[in-house]
């Protein structure tokens, strides 16, 4: 059987977000990558765009240091 990685980023400030929905995509067969910031998101988009089928993000999150 052929697998197929299906990849998915979560983008929220708040830690408990970003592991529940981890949590949940997992579980839906998505290999989860996360980011805690824009800056951070930004850059796996960068790197994988291609790759990732699904982004959930944070509709306000504060401005990095």
């Amino acid at each position: 059987m052929d697998r197929f990685e299906r990849y998915a980023l979560v983008a929220d400030d708040e830690p408990l977000i970003r592991m529940d929905v981890q949590a949940i995509l997992t579980k839906a067969g998505f290999q989860v990558l996360t980011a805690a910031g824009a800056e951070e998101a930004l850059d796996i988009l960068l790197r994988r765009s291609p790759k990732i089928e699904l982004l959930f993000t944070d509709v306000q999150m504060p401005r990095e240091r």
